[in-house]
């Protein structure tokens, strides 16, 4: 049984760089992007419910 960690982090890997047309620039896809939808500001593990947004993203 996969968790949603696992789920998410499976779709994450995926991506690599992607073009944003506002800042226009390519983002890429880290392990500090990771940590950042992980945890929050004050490193705390983000709930479940912001890593199910982060799921339908």
């Amino acid at each position: 049984m996969t968790t949603l960690k696992d789920e998410i982090y499976k779709i994450y890997k995926k991506v690599k760089v992607i073009r944003n047309y506002t800042i226009k620039q390519n983002v890429v896809f880290n392990r500090y992007g990771w940590i950042h939808l992980s945890y929050d500001s004050r490193g705390h593990r983000r709930s479940s419910k912001d890593r199910k947004i982060c799921k339908i993203l």
